[in-house]
């Protein structure tokens, strides 16, 4: 299946991708010098996805490389940032901004169980306090989960904690559930003893998955 999603947001082109294709198309769509060498046969569908898709944005697949910490990087290109989950694939582009992040999440009632190991303790209050009309709190705490992965990306940099150096300010501007083509906005910010970031946030629910944009200040 094409691209699925493909918008603007704060002068960032996200594209997103179905991934319904199998290992052989995928990678058929490719140069043959292009190959995986992954274990799984789930993450060699997702590294020729995104390979797949970096070629009709534009992006020679060869050309997206990594740093020593995981994160990717196109040689001589836009800063990218990458996200994947079970069905779909997601590729946020900038040319303006190195710092910025995606996350993409199938719809789950998991984020419940793993609340603890991502929000503090007031952000969780808050959360409840402040939910969109409308809005499931299943839904709510994976928007907040795809916020931090999203925030951690951008940032670029281990050792952060989630619950202590990241905070997401509330859904309040958000309190009518919008429909799905509609931006919906908040912020959030990274503060530790050596560094202060403001995050400009997007989220947006489409089919049944969540994805959060970041873009830092």
């Amino acid at each position: 299946m094409p691209i699925i999603h493909d918008e603007t947001l704060n002068g960032c082109r996200l594209a997103v991708w179905h991934m319904e294709e199998s290992e052989e198309t995928l990678s058929s769509m490719l140069s043959p010098d292009i190959t995986c060498d992954f274990a799984s046969a789930h993450r060699r569908r997702e590294f020729y996805t995104i390979r797949v898709m970096a070629r009709q944005l534009g992006i020679e697949p060869k050309e997206i490389l990594y740093h020593d910490n995981g994160a990717p990087y196109i040689n001589g290109g836009p800063a990218i940032s990458i996200s994947h989950t079970k069905e779909y694939a997601a590729i946020l582009l900038s040319h303006d901004n190195p710092r910025i992040g995606v996350d993409v999440e199938m719809l789950s009632d998991r984020f419940l169980k793993v609340e603890s190991h991502y929000l503090h303790t007031t952000e969780s209050c808050m959360l409840r306090d402040e939910l969109p009309k409308g809005m499931r709190i299943e839904e709510a705490l994976g928007i907040w989960w795809n916020a931090k992965e999203a925030m951690y990306k951008a940032v670029g940099e281990q050792h952060i904690r989630f619950t202590e150096d990241f905070r997401i300010y509330s859904l309040a501007e958000s309190r009518q559930l919008k429909p799905s083509n509609d931006i919906c906005r908040f912020s959030g910010e990274l503060s530790t003893s050596f560094k202060e970031i403001t995050y400009r946030l997007i989220y947006k629910v489409l089919e049944d998955f969540s994805l959060v944009c970041c873009f830092a200040e």
